[in-house]
Parts: C-alpha cells; sequence; structure tokens
C-alpha cells in the first residue's frame, strides 16, 4: 500500500493506448534484480540506496524475443533482427514496434502508449535500474508529457560490430520515472567546507570510525558485518534521523523523508474519468 493512500483526487500518469499493446507490459518495477542474489552474504541487496533505486519507476516490457546483430554501418539496413518466429531480415520488414529506424546499430522500441503527467511534471525514460545487457547500452530520454501529443520511442544502441545480443519477450527495455526537472534548475549548487557544520561534521566523523571498525570485523571473521544504521533511518550515534530542513508536523498527509520501499501503484484499466490536466507554461 502506498504511504499515503490514493483517492480520486490524487493526480494520475494515465497511458493512452496508441498502438497494439499485445505483448507488451507496464507495471512497477520490483525491487531486486537477478544479479542481487549473486553477491556475498545478498550485499547488494542490503544496499538501500540501490534497492530504492530499483523501484523507482514503471517497466516497460519487450513484447517479443529477437537477436539483434549489427555489422558496424551508419546505416538502419546495417541493423538486423532475427525475431524467434522469424527468419533473418531488415527489422523495418518483420514488425512494426521493433525497428531500425536512426542506423547507427540502435534498436527501436515504438512504445504503443502516450503519457500524460500533470502539469510540469515530466517522464524520463531510461533502461531499467541496476539492470545491464553485454552488447547493448540503453539511451536516455526526457519528455514533457504534460503538454506533448507525441509518443516517443525507446532506444538501444549496440556496442559491438558482430555480437549477437538477444532480447526476451517479457524482458524490460524501459524505465520510466516522473519528475520535475524545474526542482534541479531551482537549486544554486556550491561547494562548502565540512567544517561550516559541525553537527554533520561530528556525524560523518562517527560514520567512518563505525564503518573502520565494522571492516576490522569482516576482515577478522571472513563474514560481512552490517550496521544498516541508514537502512533503519538512524543517525550513526543510533538517534532517529530527522532531516534538519523539514520542519512541517508529521501527518497522514506528509510523505515520510525515509524510505525502505517504494509503493508505485500498476497501471488501472479503471480508473475513471480523464483529467484536463492543462498545458505546461510557455
Amino acid at each position: 500500500m502506498p504511504e499515503t493512500p490514493l483517492t480520486h483526487e490524487s493526480p494520475e500518469l494515465i497511458a493512452f493506448r496508441t498502438g497494439n499493446t499485445r505483448g507488451w507490459n507496464l507495471l512497477p518495477a520490483p525491487v531486486s534484480r537477478p544479479w542481487i542474489n549473486e553477491t556475498m552474504a545478498n550485499a547488494a541487496g542490503r544496499c538501500l540506496p540501490l534497492t530504492v533505486a530499483n523501484q523507482a519507476g514503471w517497466w516497460i516490457t519487450s513484447p517479443r524475443t529477437f537477436i539483434a546483430v549489427w555489422d558496424g554501418g551508419a546505416h538502419p539496413r546495417s541493423l538486423k533482427l532475427l525475431f524467434a518466429d522469424d527468419h533473418p531480415a531488415s527489422t523495418s520488414s518483420k514488425d512494426d514496434q521493433i525497428a531500425s529506424v536512426f542506423g547507427a546499430g540502435i534498436v527501436t522500441f515504438i512504445i504503443p502508449w502516450l503519457f500524460r503527467t500533470p502539469s510540469n511534471l515530466q517522464l524520463l525514460a531510461r533502461g531499467p535500474t541496476n539492470l545491464w545487457k553485454d552488447g547493448a547500452a540503453p539511451l536516455d530520454g526526457l519528455i514533457e508529457t504534460d503538454w506533448s501529443p507525441y509518443s516517443f520511442t525507446m532506444n538501444w544502441r549496440l556496442t559491438r560490430p558482430g555480437l549477437h545480443v538477444r532480447f526476451e519477450a517479457g524482458e524490460p527495455i524501459c524505465q520510466i520515472l516522473p519528475i520535475r526537472i524545474g526542482d534541479a534548475e531551482s537549486l544554486r549548487p556550491r561547494f562548502a567546507q565540512l567544517r561550516e557544520e559541525p553537527g554533520l561534521e561530528n556525524a560523518h566523523a562517527l560514520w567512518q570510525r563505525n564503518r573502520a571498525e565494522q571492516y576490522t570485523q569482516t576482515v577478522a571473521s571472513g563474514e560481512q558485518a552490517f550496521r544498516l544504521d541508514y537502512t533503519k533511518g538512524l543517525m550513526p550515534d543510533g538517534q532517529p534521523a530527522r532531516c534538519p530542513h523539514h520542519h512541517a508536523p508529521a501527518s497522514p498527509q506528509t510523505p515520510p523523508t525515509h524510505r525502505t520501499r517504494l509503493n508505485l501503484q500498476p497501471f488501472n484499466e479503471n480508473a475513471g474519468h480523464t483529467p484536463d490536466i492543462g498545458h505546461a507554461p510557455a
């Protein structure tokens, strides 16, 4: 369940169908990744910044299984696809939603939804977080989905000519996350000396000592030692953390400043009427 219960008045993220959605899926990104369980003592699974980032958005999955091969050329015909149920051919003649459009070894997924966000919220479209593919790199895009009538494509660039890169049906090929890019533009970045904030300096120094002791314990025992203060929302001295710049009283309407999991909702087929969200300011 979400930290703040959703109501009919909650802002909406809307996905309008613009094409055939057979085989496609759109779902909240999960907390785990297959490689995490392979780390010693599940160390990666205990890394809260990593697991929360994993969940930050919704996955769009591939509708088909295919292999992409690039000969190194710049022309769209330099990229060939072999679909699981087809013979090798140019992508443009075999699938109208997975194609070689731009050339230069770029595989293009034509997303069958047009997304709409509330005013001043944009959509960051990128590869699935903390999940990689040998021989292919996802290309990020930032779309002004609060006004745009244009759908977008998700693109992956093959990195090595001659390599057979396999995409599986149901595999995530895109992760979308609504963001407010104006918040980043409103920030005034600066460098500072840690001694300017003695309380922060002392807490950081204590954390460094705790970490050194933890490392020594790990080396001596041969087993991973975990304090997990950050995961528990604690300061290095064991006291509950509180953001010094967050002065609003806690209430059901105030989301917590510390999260151990995200609670993104699945897309609802019966969400009700589509609100008039207006247009972005000129």
